[in-house]
């Protein structure tokens, strides 16, 4: 009678290689569409290179040099590359004008439109293939309504929210939960 053998560490350890690959595939989902390969930028801080990719390039293209020139400047200080609902979005201003000179660009990555605001003192305009307001991306009518408020909703929260907190509660680690599954 054979006995059943224990797999070979090195088959355990691709197993459980493979395992932890497709729990951050699932937990991770890439988004889809004509513009999809840009999605490594989400998270990173190479706005200018996003900027400067030619699927990008020849929508920014479109607008007119000196409106280029100025949302380019208005993008100079800015975060990381947002991924939101598979749109790569960056917001940004100019050097030492934040709230005055402001910027953003949306990449729809699965249908590659493109979508820029440039807010400058008083005036704030949107580009857009689609000039419907309830067609522009969350992520530009969330930053329109920024603006639109002169950025206090950042520093002072809206009216009729109630900001509550909750007790904390000691996290227990993966190490000890893995611990306690044992027993």
């Amino acid at each position: 009678m054979d006995a059943e053998k224990p797999a070979p560490a090195p088959i355990k350890t691709l197993g459980l290689v493979l395992l932890a690959m497709s729990t951050t595939a699932t937990a991770n989902p890439a988004c889809h569409g004509k513009l999809a390969f840009l999605q490594a930028y989400a998270g990173s801080y190479e706005s200018q290179e996003l900027l400067s990719e030619p699927d990008v390039t020849r929508h920014l293209e479109n607008l007119p040099v000196t409106v280029l020139k100025h949302l380019r400047k208005n993008l100079n200080v800015s975060g990381p590359v947002d991924l939101v609902s598979c749109h790569l979005v960056v917001t940004g201003n100019a050097v030492s004008g934040g709230g005055n000179e402001d910027a953003i660009i949306d990449i729809d990555l699965f249908s590659g439109a493109v979508v820029a605001g440039l807010h400058a003192s008083i005036r704030t305009d949107v580009y857009a293939a689609d000039p419907d307001y309830r067609h522009l991306p969350i992520a530009v009518r969330d930053w329109l309504a920024v603006v639109a408020d002169r950025f206090l909703n950042r520093v002072h929260p809206p009216l009729r929210m109630r900001l509550l907190s909750l007790p904390e509660r000691p996290i227990q680690s993966m190490e000890s939960t893995h611990k306690l599954r044992k027993k």
